[in-house]
C-alpha cells in the first residue's frame, strides 16, 4: 500500500485512521479540551474554556466565509463526497479503556534536503509554498 492509496484501494493513512476513530468511537475527548503545549505536549484546559474557544473559532469561520463571498472568491472545495467513493476499514480494536478519553493529534510532514515541511498547517508558508516546522 501507498501512504495515501486511491478511492477504491485506500492507503495506510486512510486505514490507520479509520481503525482509531472506529476504536475510540464515543470515547473521543471533545474538541479544545486538549491543546497542544508547542513542547510536543499537552495542556487540558476546562470546558468553560474549550467552549470559548470553540464560538470563537466557528464566529472567525463564519467571518472568513462572509468576506470570501463578498470578495467573490470560491467556495472551498466539498471533501465530503470523497467518503461516499471511499470504502471505509471497520476494523475495531478491542482493547480499548472506555474509562478513558481520548484525543487524535496528527502531523503530516515531507522532510526534504533537511527541511521539514509540514504538510497539514497553513502557516509559516516559504518561498516554495510550504509549511516549515520550528527547528527545536
Amino acid at each position: 500500500h501507498t501512504m495515501i492509496g486511491q478511492a477504491n484501494n485506500p492507503g495506510i493513512l486512510p486505514r490507520c485512521l479509520d481503525v482509531i476513530f472506529n476504536s475510540i468511537g464515543e470515547n473521543q475527548a471533545r474538541p479544545y479540551i486538549f491543546l497542544p503545549d508547542g513542547n510536543n505536549g499537552m495542556r487540558i484546559q476546562p470546558e468553560y474554556q474549550a467552549a470559548l474557544m470553540k464560538n470563537q473559532v466557528e464566529r472567525q469561520r463564519r467571518q472568513e466565509e462572509r468576506l470570501r463571498k463578498k470578495e467573490g472568491r470560491p467556495e472551498t472545495p466539498d471533501l465530503s463526497k470523497a467518503d461516499e467513493i471511499r470504502i471505509p476499514d471497520s476494523t475495531k480494536l478491542e482493547c480499548v479503556n472506555e474509562d478513558s478519553a481520548y484525543a487524535v493529534f496528527i502531523s503530516y510532514v515531507e522532510i526534504y534536503n533537511n527541511y521539514i515541511f509540514d504538510l497539514l498547517e497553513d502557516d509559516n508558508v516559504n518561498e516554495y509554498g510550504h509549511t516549515v516546522l520550528p527547528e527545536k
